[in-house]
């Protein structure tokens, strides 16, 4: 069963999107998401690698608006919903 809803899935999700597109007639929202997983180890090179990382995520996340001129923000989800 779940066999089939896999392989039925990507031609039932581009219908919906295809139907979607043709009832829309305001504007559309596009949401980025970007997700790193980063593991520098524990020696003075890769210390150096982490810090270096750092100042190029804050500069990043600091150049970066919304359409409002809001800040890039982050947000962690974890099991359960507890932090």
């Amino acid at each position: 069963m779940v066999v089939a809803w896999l392989l039925r899935y990507p031609a039932w999700r581009a219908g919906e999107f295809v139907s979607r597109a043709r009832e829309s007639s305001g504007p559309s929202h596009v949401v980025f998401v970007v997700a790193n997983h980063f593991e520098p180890g524990l020696s003075r090179p890769a210390l150096a690698r982490l810090e270096k990382w750092c100042e190029l995520a804050r500069a990043t996340g600091d150049a970066i608006r919304d359409h409002d001129g809001n800040a890039l923000s982050s947000h962690e989800f974890l099991s359960g919903g507890t932090i």
